[in-house]
């Protein structure tokens, strides 16, 4: 009887940590699927902005066709909210892995903005907003519009393809968390993003558009300015 029990509680623990292990996973592929759309939404901004150098530099993620229809300004709305929702999805990540995905996607930025400086590409507002994604890796949040205080239905620049981000999060946990519970052994996917192997020149060009950022870059270089 007492065997039975033991083998009870041994199951009931398996399966918690299983649990635990899937919740964690599920998490932080939400995160890393809204840090997606940033980079995507960024490189478009990017591509707005472009000189002979930015021709260069390769997209980590496939041209999104509904940019096509969309102005400069029109995009830079949408990187706007893009960097608010991902903050939010940020805040709600499972603390347990909080601060693992936070370093991975502060890799991933820092050597993506040494892509471009690779490429000798002149500072501009992507760096800036660039600025604000490692800001909000880094002290967990970032400046965002006024009108961002408002309401999320009533926020200027957030479409329709936004508001279903925002709508569909709940469920795409569900079918996440699906995923992960077929099988237990599944792990989060990061986010391919193109990047320089160097990543001192990535860490400076952050550190000149926020200089707050200094004391979390000085591991990717020695002599940060």
């Amino acid at each position: 009887m007492e065997v039975d029990e033991s083998m009870q509680t041994d199951q009931h623990m398996t399966q918690a940590h299983q649990q635990i292990f899937r919740n964690a996973q599920a998490s932080k592929q939400m995160v890393y699927e809204v840090f997606k759309n940033v980079i995507g939404t960024l490189e478009e901004f990017e591509s707005r902005t472009a000189g002979k150098n930015t021709a260069k530099l390769p997209r980590s993620i496939e041209k999104k066709e509904a940019f096509a229809l969309r102005t400069k300004n029109d995009i830079r709305g949408q990187l706007e909210t893009q960097l608010f929702l991902f903050q939010s999805q940020l805040q709600s990540c499972d603390t347990s892995i909080l601060e693992d995905v936070k370093g991975d996607l502060l890799d991933c930025t820092v050597k993506w903005m040494s892509s471009r400086a690779n490429k000798k590409v002149p500072m501009n507002d992507t760096d800036r907003f660039a600025g604000k994604l490692a800001e909000i890796l880094t002290e967990g949040l970032t400046s965002h519009p006024e009108a961002f205080k408002q309401s999320p239905g009533s926020i200027p620049n957030i479409g329709q393809e936004e508001l279903q981000h925002v709508f569909s999060a709940q469920y795409e946990t569900r079918e996440l968390d699906n995923a992960f519970r077929n099988n237990p052994d599944k792990q989060a996917i990061a986010p391919e993003a193109r990047a320089c192997v160097d990543t001192e020149e990535g860490a400076q060009r952050l550190q000149d558009v926020n200089p707050n950022l200094t004391v979390f870059l000085s591991k990717y270089q020695d002599n940060i300015r």
